[in-house]
């Protein structure tokens, strides 16, 4: 054990005095960039046009989730215990959003994953800087043992992978995969954080290998210019501001996305998200005329009263 642990900070020296200084060169014009889109909110330009795919169809959204996934997750079991999600609807994901629509597609429990995932940090433990600096490869052995061979197909239509471009931003959807290797690829460059990663992912666009480009985590895009606006149901473990230094000017339509709304069913039979939702209404347990309208705060707080035997 004594060797083992000597090993460990060995090897994690080496990673932060060799590695270290490359990933933070590769990200750092990235970094720039949201500081610039911060700095000047003229450059953020308007909402983002959603994929021809989500047209007159219910959207649920799942945000990036940080080291507070099991929040993620136990909201996703609530939903999956108390609504009946139609077959139409249609799931975005930011980073580690995508588990949880990976539990609803797979029909997976969500304490099930979360132990994998407790396991996939113990044996992370023992990585060089505790995986840091890394490829994401606990992550990816998981998801090609967990994921069936036929999996891309029935996530093709209802899973949308959001991204960003590497330096640029900006969002970019996946929702067509040709092979589970290329959604476990776009589930990998969507979970690329900064630091966390010490790379972006190289994803072909379009279906074509000759025409790639590079992809991130889009938790920073979507903090400067969030999709909860464009969605029925927005699902976020990070409450937005709205008096912060750099939202004091926004307009009214995009003020109104930093706030999280979550209706609740006064019913005690199942609900269900119907497919009519273009106008933008929440329908059938996920919202009415009489819908609450809650902070973030006040969202964790009251999911977490909901659904604390979940998580």
């Amino acid at each position: 054990m004594v060797a083992r642990r000597v090993v460990w900070w060995i090897s994690t020296a080496i990673l932060l005095g060799v590695c270290l200084p490359i990933s933070v060169c590769i990200w750092l014009p990235a970094m720039g960039v949201v500081l610039l889109r911060l700095l000047f909110l003229q450059c953020l330009g308007a909402l983002t046009q959603l994929p021809d795919c989500a047209k007159g169809r219910p959207r649920i959204f799942f945000d990036g989730t940080g080291h507070l996934y099991p929040f993620s997750l136990g909201v996703t079991a609530h939903m999956m215990e108390t609504y009946t999600l139609h077959s139409s609807t249609l799931f975005f994901a930011i980073s580690g959003g995508n588990l949880s629509v990976l539990c609803i597609l797979l029909n997976l429990s969500p304490n099930d994953l979360l132990e994998s995932q407790r396991r996939l940090l113990d044996d992370a433990s023992w990585l060089p800087a505790m995986g840091l600096l890394g490829n994401l490869e606990g992550l990816r052995v998981w998801l090609e043992e967990t994921l069936p061979l036929d999996f891309h197909i029935k996530a093709t239509g209802r899973l949308v992978v959001v991204v960003s471009y590497w330096p640029t931003l900006g969002f970019h959807y996946i929702s067509e995969f040709s092979s589970r290797s290329v959604l476990i690829d776009a589930i990998i460059a969507s979970c690329r954080f900064p630091i966390l990663s010490w790379r972006p992912q190289l994803l072909p666009i379009g279906g074509s290998f000759f025409k790639q480009c590079l992809m991130f985590d889009a938790g920073f895009q979507n903090g400067i210019t969030p999709l909860d606006e464009l969605m029925d149901l927005s699902i976020r473990t990070f409450p937005r501001r709205t008096n912060g230094p750099f939202h004091k000017n926004l307009s009214e339509v995009s003020r109104r996305s930093f706030s999280y709304s979550y209706g609740f069913s006064d019913h005690s039979n199942r609900g269900s998200l119907a497919s009519n939702s273009s106008s933008g209404k929440r329908v059938n347990g996920y919202g009415s005329s009489k819908r609450k309208q809650i902070s973030g705060i006040q969202a964790r707080a009251t999911l977490r009263h909901k659904i604390k035997r979940q998580i």
